[in-house]
């Protein structure tokens, strides 16, 4: 399994590639994978868009551009995610079974696998459209008694959190006590459940960690047992785990309890993978994030309430109402250009299972070696490209697309899974929730300046940089807090807004 070169990474000396830049390790050749290290890396690839770097005996190839990512990254590499990869992952992970449960490392050719999938892919791209009704209503539901409450203020993370984890439940088939509710009612909870993603993406085996998961799958289950049993494998995804498992759905709660521990377990780390790590992490960060850029830009705020001035009657569950002829293309652009800056997670990594050589576009030839590792860094692949930055030329590439939707195979994003998808890659897999998350996060928008004063007392106190404890998931530093005043009209003048700084 090791590589050859073992001896010579020994104290962090010995490039991998010649001619391609290198980062060194301490004095055993180990580098550990931490924020400072992919400052370091992402520096050194400035010029070439690939550095490399040893982690102990494992080369690493480190991706910043995506067109060396498209070279390296292909299936004749790295193979998909068969029995034989997702037993290495384990081995890798320590048995971090959400990780292990996340449908991206799931054995590809597994009965469990190709079962979810197809329920995620059915539900939430190929029937995106009929979910964005429901969105709204529920969207809407929560923000009416958001208003309610007696506060002044909230944190903005929070309110963002509790929102998605609203809709989330709804999606997922979770009627009888919604995932907020939940996460409100049991403060013991909620670090738990912001932190799953994180778990999920980039730390080894914690059993304390997983026991608090299953509790909290526990409580969801026993409290919405009634909605789940109603559903079925095509709307309900827990109804669609014990499917997918070849297990029989328990005819009571308590019969649940009848099933060996360990499969307990497993159903209970494979929802928190699926529905906490993935559907609601990623659609809270991005949201968060496109929420906070949005307050520290007071031109854009004006702009975009203005345009729910003008089109306040205007079906907002439409997709149509979103694409480049529609009246609401300006909120799709700001949504896919924040995913575009600040995807969910920040890097992934791929086990290059055979030595191959590849041409950059600069003309250097490089040979990979067997049983390393490529390391895609998306934030700074999807930036690659300086054009695509600025606003303006990213929405110049937007308009050539005939739907929104188009953007997540847009072969110039690695946002999901890499946009993998093209000759060289046929089983290579795409977010299957991505299409459903970025129109979520639309509607969301377009509700709270159309009916709502959104306002921020500091916007110096609102950051979107990114904080570094939380890598590799794409998390803000300083949070920030919020008011939100239900408008007595649709539109008012002075309806959203944020007292900013002048250097803003």
């Amino acid at each position: 399994m090791f590589n050859p070169s073992l001896t010579g990474s020994f104290f962090g000396l010995r490039p991998i590639l010649p001619g391609i830049p290198h980062v060194r390790g301490n004095m055993l050749g180990l580098t550990t994978f931490t924020p400072e290290v992919c400052q370091k890396l992402t520096k050194a690839a400035e010029k070439t868009g690939i550095a490399t770097y040893w982690a102990g005996p494992m080369p690493m190839i480190y991706v910043t551009s995506n067109q060396v990512r498209r070279a390296l990254v292909r299936e004749a590499h790295i193979g998909s995610c068969d029995q034989q990869s997702a037993e290495l992952l384990k081995t890798i992970v320590g048995n971090n079974n959400v990780m292990c449960h996340f449908p991206s490392f799931m054995n590809i050719q597994s009965d469990t696998y190709l079962m979810q999938r197809k329920f995620l892919f059915s539900r939430f791209t190929i029937k995106s459209r009929e979910r964005l009704a429901g969105i709204a209503s529920e969207v809407d539901a929560f923000l009416k008694e958001a208003t309610k409450k007696d506060v002044n203020s909230c944190n903005l993370r929070e309110f963002v959190t509790e929102l998605i984890l609203h809709t989330s439940s709804h999606l997922l088939g979770l009627t009888d006590c919604t995932l907020d509710k939940i996460y409100l009612d049991n403060p013991g909870y909620r670090e738990t459940i912001v932190k799953v993603a994180h778990y999920g993406i980039s730390e080894s085996y914690d059993p304390e960690f997983e026991k608090k998961l299953e509790q909290i799958f526990l409580d969801i289950f026993e409290k919405n047992f009634t909605s789940i049993t109603n559903g079925t494998v095509d709307n309900n995804l827990i109804r669609n785990i014990f499917a997918s498992m070849a297990l029989d759905f328990p005819k009571t709660f308590k019969d649940f309890f009848l099933l060996p521990k360990e499969t307990q377990h497993v159903i209970a780390m494979n929802f928190a993978a699926t529905g906490l790590g993935g559907l609601f992490h990623s659609t809270t960060n991005t949201l968060d994030l496109a929420l906070a850029r949005l307050l520290k830009n007071p031109a854009k705020l004006a702009e975009l309430t203005k345009l729910m001035a003008s089109h306040k009657d205007i079906d907002i569950s439409s997709e149509a109402a979103y694409d480049k002829t529609g009246p609401f293309f300006p909120i799709a652009e700001w949504v896919l250009h924040n995913v575009f800056l600040y995807p969910p997670f920040s890097h992934s990594f791929y086990l290059n299972r055979e030595s191959f050589t590849v041409t950059l576009d600069n003309g250097t030839e490089i040979v990979i070696p067997s049983m390393s590792f490529t390391v895609v860094n998306y934030i700074e692949c999807n930036r690659s490209n300086e054009k695509l930055i600025s606003e303006e030329t990213f929405s110049d590439n937007l308009k050539s697309k005939f739907t929104t939707g188009d953007f997540i195979h847009n072969p110039q994003v690695a946002s999901f899974g890499g946009s993998k998808i093209d000759s060289h890659n046929n089983h290579s897999r795409s977010c299957p929730g991505a299409k459903t998350s970025l129109y979520e996060q639309m509607i969301i928008i377009v509700l709270l300046l159309r009916d709502y004063n959104l306002t921020s007392d500091d916007s110096e106190e609102i950051s979107c940089e990114i904080d570094p404890s939380q890598h590799p998931i794409c998390s803000r530093v300083r949070v920030g807090t919020i008011a939100l005043k239900k408008l007595t009209e649709p539109f008012e003048e002075e309806s959203s807004s944020v007292k900013s700084s002048p250097n803003m």
